[in-house]
């Protein structure tokens, strides 16, 4: 395991076997049968930066959920995020997200530095639909502060 010059765990993998669900930018709590990976050390699977990429092999995961994670990211990890949740998810594989609506006060926090809608949502899968493989939208919705949506992954 090593330290950056926050003092912030960079590396830490411990995975009896590979999961078949991840939970990025978990938190202190991953989601429920997930393994969870974020920069910090909460005691999760994965202590490991998002920007080095995801620490699995290709087509080894059926499900990627993230809640509060995405909005933190710029435009180009955005980008890199998405190339590698499909490297890693299986044909069929779902992601299911949940971040601040962009109609929301939260969407102004100083840690927030992407803003996500519906638009943003359907523009990401047409956009990525010229790429190999296509996002379908299973599920999409808000309430009076968050924006929900599942894509499902087809290679």
């Amino acid at each position: 395991m090593s330290e950056n010059m926050n003092g912030l765990n960079t590396i830490r993998i411990k995975l009896d076997s590979l999961p078949n669900k991840i939970d990025l930018g978990c938190g202190k709590t991953p989601k429920e049968g997930c393994a969870g990976m974020d920069v910090q050390d909460f005691g999760q699977e994965i202590v490991w930066n998002i920007d080095n990429g995801i620490p699995l092999p290709d087509n080894s995961v059926e499900y990627i959920y993230s809640s509060h994670f995405v909005e933190h990211m710029t435009e180009k990890q955005i980008e890199f995020l998405f190339l590698e949740m499909v490297r890693i998810l299986k044909n069929e594989g779902i992601i299911e997200v949940r971040c601040p609506h962009d109609k929301t006060i939260i969407r102004y926090y100083t840690s927030h530095f992407s803003n996500w809608n519906e638009e943003r949502v359907r523009g990401i899968v047409q956009g990525w639909n010229y790429r190999n493989g296509t996002f379908t939208i299973e599920e999409m919705h808000e309430d009076s502060i968050e924006l929900f949506f599942t894509l499902r992954l087809h290679k």
